[in-house]
């Protein structure tokens, strides 16, 4: 609704721009303003009728077992376990989507650079039928759908399903995936199967459903891979953190350049008070440590920055 209103008021605001561009004819410099500005709005509109069309940043689910109160109602604990775990799995898969994105731009000698996506998931609604809710990313002031966390919706929502399959093959799935995404995914899994619950969730005209026999296949299947997180501190000179990338640098002790993951419980303003304060200085940097080994025995370990503080 306050899409369309947005669209219909750029629509009114252009009709009243090309009459008082007839007034100033004789104007020159009134005459290319309101040529620019005509411009601009008729940009507007084009964005935002393509808009119309795209996919929405939103999905709804649905849940069961002990985790509801039949049709009236679902635990305040699980819904907050639920929404952390998958608001996870939506950001990881978004910051990869921007990484291999800005990957491809660079090789390609591009100086532009896609960034991360500045909203937050709400709460928007509750589902019936069975019960669960609705969740939906938004930007303050930006009333534009984002495509781009949209696309990772549903990407998600295919893992999730696949994961429930005979025929996965869970170190495909670790060296295709961010260690975060896996990470949350477990959580996620953990927490629905432990409930005896099902899951069912609908995104645009996407939607996947899993009966309690395929939760437990698909927490059966995750666990087959040993995924472990831990908090830890590094001792080393914090090179900063990059907001487009969701990456950070440092020097380790032995004087090593390493990178990691921002964590995305960090907001905008935190990463940049980060690099004002604390960049190119010894730090000791708060960190989880993302651990998956394969069912060979071979490791792989991602680290994700979650606060620093300066060394006395």
């Amino acid at each position: 609704m306050v899409f369309n209103s947005e669209l219909a008021w750029l629509y009114k605001e252009l009709d009243a721009t090309e009459e008082l561009l007839g007034q100033y004819q004789e104007s020159y410099l009134m005459r290319i303003s309101l040529e620019n500005r005509i411009e601009d709005i008729k940009g507007r509109i084009e964005e935002m009728s393509k808009q119309e069309n795209a996919p929405e940043a939103k999905i709804d689910m649905w849940f069961s077992g002990e985790a509801v109160f039949g049709s009236l109602g679902i635990s305040s604990a699980f819904m907050e376990k639920t929404m952390h775990s998958l608001v996870g799995m939506i950001q990881a898969k978004t910051r990869k989507k921007v990484n291999d994105v800005n990957a491809d731009l660079k090789l390609k000698h591009k100086k532009q650079t896609a960034k991360m996506p500045k909203g937050k998931f709400y709460i928007t609604g509750v589902t019936h039928g069975s019960f669960g809710y609705a969740m939906e990313f938004k930007e303050q002031g930006n009333f534009l759908k984002d495509e781009t966390t949209a696309n990772s919706i549903q990407e998600v929502m295919k893992i999730i399903d696949d994961t429930s399959k005979v025929t996965l093959n869970v170190d495909d799935l670790i060296d295709t995936q961010p260690l975060k995404l896996l990470s949350h995914l477990k959580d996620f899994l953990t927490i629905v199967e432990k409930q005896h619950s099902i899951v069912k969730m609908k995104s645009g005209d996407v939607m996947m459903s899993l009966d309690v026999p395929h939760v437990a296949r698909a927490y059966d299947n995750i666990c087959k891979s040993d995924i472990t997180t831990k908090e830890d501190c590094i001792i080393g000179i914090f090179q900063g953190a990059f907001i487009e990338s969701g990456k950070f640098e440092y020097t380790d002790e032995d004087g090593k350049v390493k990178h990691g993951d921002v964590s995305e419980d960090l907001s905008y303003d935190e990463i940049a008070e980060m690099n004002r304060a604390f960049s190119r200085k010894d730090c000791r940097l708060h960190v989880i440590r993302n651990l998956v080994t394969y069912s060979n025995g071979k490791k792989n370990e991602s680290v994700e920055l979650t606060g620093i503080e300066a060394l006395e």
